[in-house]
């Protein structure tokens, strides 16, 4: 995919999660030009709807992938029975635990990044609270920008938003962008949606 950023060296953590970003970007793609025919995208809907999207990347790259489960969460007292959002069984052995929040917002709101930022907080927070479950873990937040008006020049300027991954104390990034002439006719203001990360690695 043309849109993806990485700030730590390359090494198999890094390739897995190139590739299932990469097949999310084409993943999109095949739903937007099979299944929706231009006549809405399957990146506007919510959290569940966009987890379940980059459950099927996983699977189209020979991974596993498991939604819904139930975990334990918190620490002492706060100890409890929640559910994780998904997880990923890559090929190489690697499992892992992923949560995961959304965000609609423009991105031309002043407050943007922190917000971002916040979200991204929330998500690697509730993945390091898991008491049980693979030790590779991230927070992942679905940021969908709207509001667009000037889709060459607006568009870029979300690129470097979103790829501005020390302002976002984010691990890695990645951006979908639909074809405009589907966009411009099913969501207008919506081109495209990112995916902002963070590693957590517990012992």
């Amino acid at each position: 995919m043309k849109h993806f950023y990485h700030i730590l060296k390359k090494d198999n953590k890094h390739k897995f999660i190139e590739g299932l970003m990469n097949s999310w970007d084409s993943t999109l793609r095949q739903y937007e030009r099979e299944w929706g025919k231009g006549s809405y995208l399957p990146y506007v809907y919510g959290e569940r709807a966009n987890i379940g999207i980059l459950a099927i990347a996983a699977a189209m790259i020979k991974a596993l992938p498991f939604e819904e489960y139930s975990i334990k969460k918190g620490r002492g007292h706060q100890k409890h029975t929640g559910r994780a959002d998904l997880e990923i069984l890559a090929r190489n052995k690697q499992l892992w635990h992923i949560e995961a929040k959304r965000l609609q917002k423009s991105f031309r709101s002043h407050d943007f990044i922190d917000v971002v930022r916040e979200k991204l907080n929330d998500a690697a927070n509730e993945a390091e609270s898991s008491t049980e479950g693979s030790n590779l873990r991230m927070g992942i937040v679905f940021v969908i920008p709207y509001g667009i008006i000037e889709p060459h020049t607006q568009c870029k300027q979300f690129v470097d938003r979103i790829s501005d991954l020390k302002s976002l104390k984010a691990d890695f990034s990645a951006i979908h962008f639909a074809k405009p002439e589907l966009y411009q006719k099913a969501h207008k203001d919506s081109p495209g949606i990112a995916i902002v990360g963070r590693y957590v690695f517990v012992k």
